[in-house]
């Protein structure tokens, strides 16, 4: 087991190799800390090292201070180090359930991809569990990988006003297929609005991936909220 004093300076270790993108610092932190660390002691690195890192780098991308490559490279450098530290948290039965569960795709004819990635990195940055169905995905093939992955929300992306359609297409067939409650859904893209989520039924619409991440966030405890005042 490590000292507190240890712990603390991983975690402001690893907090900084995420947020100047440092891999080979962070790779290193996670070696060093799945040899030597407690399950316990594993998870506060986790949380207030990387994901602390990664939530500074988050912000920053928000403020236009970072820009997506480095969006995208902060988070692929925290799964590198989790993937490391993982299989000693499994060893000692000890596991981080995600914040929430999100499929994620460019709707069907779209092949536009790069607002799509931007709200999938912030997500997974923030906690969430992220199955990203890439671009010109079909609706069934949306639903199904909704459903099989028990998620809590899909994120659907429309660039085209040629394509927004799509969008309403997915919320029109979690409807007659009985499963619209079953899912939160929101929509984003250039070509989608507010007021298109309101006429097509959507849970929410996110101007940008910033504000998407946040309204998911928010979306997902208030349904967690309402399940646990049933209980």
């Amino acid at each position: 087991m490590a000292t507190d004093t240890q712990v603390q300076g991983l975690q402001q270790k690893a907090k900084e190799a995420i947020i100047s993108l440092n891999r080979a610092t962070a790779i290193q932190i996670a070696e060093q800390a799945a040899s030597e660390m407690s399950a316990a002691e594993l998870l506060d690195l986790i949380e207030g090292g990387f994901k602390a890192g990664i939530m500074v780098v988050g912000d920053r991308f928000g403020k236009g201070d970072m820009f997506l490559p480095e969006l995208v490279a902060a988070a692929e450098t925290m799964k590198l180090a989790l993937a490391i530290i993982e299989p000693k948290l499994r060893e000692s039965q000890v596991t981080q359930e995600p914040f929430g569960k999100v499929v994620i795709a460019t709707v069907k004819g779209d092949l536009h991809d790069i607002g799509k990635t931007m709200v999938s990195s912030l997500l997974m940055a923030n906690g969430f569990e992220v199955i990203d169905l890439g671009i010109d995905v079909a609706t069934p093939i949306i639903i199904e990988a909704a459903r099989e992955n028990a998620a809590d929300m899909i994120c659907l992306s429309a660039l085209l006003t040629t394509t927004i359609l799509a969008q309403k297409e997915v919320i029109d067939a979690l409807q007659e297929m009985g499963y619209r409650d079953a899912f939160k859904v929101m929509i984003g893209g250039a070509a989608s609005s507010k007021s298109w989520a309101q006429e097509i039924g959507a849970d929410a619409y996110g101007a940008d991936a910033q504000e998407a991440t946040e309204i998911a966030i928010d979306l997902i405890s208030e349904s967690r909220m309402k399940i646990n005042e049933k209980l």
